[in-house]
Order: structure tokens, then sequence, then C-alpha cells
């Protein structure tokens, strides 16, 4: 049977005496008490401590060879806070080059002028040439480095050449850019240039096309007043041939005037030619304002065609115009009906929705195989 301590109870020896022991009876305990913070870690450790199990080859294996790496894991150097800076190392060598271009110079000096020196000046040179060597040396010697930081150099004079080259390269790429944006705004300029020159084109055009038409008006207007006065002459012209009629009727001798008879007949003649140039000028007028406007009406006509084509194309696909539909008008009112059975009231259900103003773009198809039926209508 298996019997469990309730919890918080103290289970020593001293404890179980005093309650379950007689005051007037000694009892010898042979075993030691039981500490008074006894714990579950304390059980399993001492009292009843679990075998540990039994690990098999694979498991050593594998926990031998983590060790063997532990301890091969090679510990980075400290970097080295004596090593003498690129900049430093520069400046040293240009001070050196200096101090030799100083002693070459001293030496051609003193090689031309040895007849003519002086001791003093001799001596003065030569100490100039000792001092520039020992410069020389000392700036050398502090160039001599060990493996370790001659490796640190090397390492770090390819780390400053590769930034140089990246940063070579960044800077063509900028320039690069800079010079393609150029491009870029050169061509958008050319083509505003060319929008502005073809709309000016066609505002002058414009402008042409209305002078021409107004000033065709204005000697059409001149060409119809002189058809006016041309026929205001024949008219009188007739009139004065009926007067002389009258007066010859009337007269008692009737004699007739053979040169007033004459001068009308020229006059006549003459108006009546005048009359028909200026029809054949009104007629050439009014043909060619009738062209002009048949052209802007083509025109025009031809700009709503491609507009509706443009639509019909956005809309409906390549292969449907949907101002030739072959539909009557029956059919069309049936269409329609058959849509408003579904028109409810906006207020009473909730999810309905007013009809939209104008047309409804279409979605994109999801895949080929659906944009090959709404590209082209007959397909089915």
């Amino acid at each position: 049977r298996n019997y469990y301590m309730p919890y918080g109870v103290d289970i020593s020896n001293q404890h179980y005496q005093e309650q379950y022991v007689p005051s007037n009876q000694n009892i010898s305990n042979s075993f030691s008490s039981l500490p008074d913070n006894i714990d579950e870690e304390y059980i399993l450790q001492y009292l009843c401590p679990i075998p540990k199990t039994l690990k098999d080859e694979t498991t050593i294996w594998i926990e031998k060879w983590l060790a063997s790496k532990v301890k091969d894991i090679p510990i980075k150097n400290v970097k080295s806070k004596n090593v003498i800076e690129i900049n430093q190392i520069s400046n040293i060598v240009k001070e050196c080059k200096q101090l030799l271009e100083n002693m070459n110079n001293n030496k051609k000096n003193m090689e031309q002028n040895v007849s003519t020196m002086t001791e003093v000046e001799w001596k003065k040179a030569c100490s100039n040439l000792v001092l520039d060597k020992k410069q020389i040396d000392t700036m050398i010697s502090t160039l001599h480095f060990d493996a370790e930081s001659l490796s640190e150099l090397k390492f770090r004079l390819a780390k400053r050449k590769k930034k140089r080259d990246r940063l070579k390269r960044l800077k063509a790429n900028l320039k690069l850019i800079k010079s393609q944006k150029k491009d870029e705004i050169l061509e958008i300029n050319r083509k505003i240039d060319a929008w502005q020159s073809a709309l000016k084109e066609n505002i002058l055009k414009e402008e042409r096309v209305n002078k021409t038409k107004t000033e065709a008006n204005i000697v059409l207007k001149g060409v119809r007043g002189k058809i006016e006065d041309a026929k205001n002459q024949l008219s009188l012209l007739d009139n004065l041939e009926k007067l002389r009629k009258c007066r010859l009727q009337n007269c008692v001798n009737k004699r007739k005037n053979p040169l007033l008879e004459n001068s009308l007949n020229k006059l006549k003649i003459l108006w009546q030619q005048k009359l028909a140039d200026y029809n054949k000028e009104e007629e050439g007028l009014k043909n060619m304002l009738t062209k002009a406007e048949a052209k802007k009406h083509e025109k025009r006509e031809i700009e709503i065609q491609e507009k509706l084509a443009e639509w019909d194309h956005i809309l409906f696909g390549p292969s449907f115009r949907s101002h030739e539909m072959g539909i009557d008008d029956y059919t069309f009112l049936e269409i329609r009906r058959g849509w408003d059975k579904y028109v409810v009231d906006e207020k009473v259900v909730s999810a309905s929705s007013s009809i939209p103003l104008g047309w409804i773009l279409p979605m994109e198809p999801c895949n080929n195989d659906w944009a090959k039926y709404s590209n082209n209508v007959n397909i089915l």
C-alpha cells in the first residue's frame, strides 16, 4: 500500500514521541532525526535516490566530441594598441623623402663648392648631413614591425583599399544615376517642348482656319451686296424700259428712239454678265465654306469614334463595340425590365445599393484561362 503524508506535517521522531508515546515511558531512538526543512530534492538525493540511466555509446561519443570541440575553440588575439597608424607611416615616409632630398642637395652643393668652402662651412655642412642621417635612422627604426604587427598593417591597408574602391564605385554609380536622371529630365523636357509645339501649331491652325472663314464670310457678304446691286440695276433698267413703252403708247405720233433702246439693252446685258459672275463667286465661296465645315465635322466624328473605341477597349475588350450592338429597342427594353425586377428599396434592404452612375470597370482576370474569355467574345 502507498501512504501519502499530509502537507505540512512534522515527521520528526520527537514529534512522534510526543503524539503517540506516553510521557512516563522512555523509548530510546537509535535513528537520527530528520531535518526540519525537508523537501523533494532532499528526499531524491538522500532518502530514495533515483538510479542514473545508462548512456548508450552514441550519447557518450557525442558528449566527448562536444567536449573536444569546446577545448579546440581558438581564443582571438586581442588587438594590439601599440600598432602605428597608417597616416603616421605615410608622414614618416614623406619626412624621410624630404630629408633625403635635402642631403642630396647638400651633397651637390659641397661637391660644387669644395674648393671655395672654408673649413667652418665644410664642418657645418657635414654636421647637417650627419643630423639628417640620424633623423632618417630614427624614423626608420620606428618602422620595424614584428610579424603580427606587419600582418595587422597589411590587413588594414587592404581594408582601406577595399573601402576606397567601394567609395569609387559608389561615386561612379552616383554619377551614372545623375547622368541617367539628367537624360530623363532632358527627354521629359523634349516631350514637353514637342507637346507645346504641337499645341501651338494646333492653335495657330485653328486661328488660320477661323481667320480664313471670317475673310470668306466678309468676301461672301461683299459679293452678296454686289449681287443685290446688280439685281437692283436690272430692276431699274426693266422699269425704265416699261416706262418707255408706256410713253410710246401714249404718244400721238408713237415715234421710237433706237438710241435709247440700244443703251438699255447694252446696260441690261452688262449687268446680267456681272450678276452671273457674282453668282459664280458666291457659289465658289459657299462650296469652300461647306467643305471646311464638312472637314471639321469629319474630324470631330473621327475623334468621337476614337474615344468610343478607346472606352470600348477598356470596358469590354478589343473585340466588342458597345455603340454598334445589333439589338432592337424591344429587346433592350426587355433586358432592362429583367434588371428592374431586382430593384429594391435601399431603406428596407440594408445590403442593397443604388444604381451606379456611368460604366462599371471590370475586374482584372484572375488567370490566363479566364483572360481569353474576357478578351474575345466570339470564343464560344
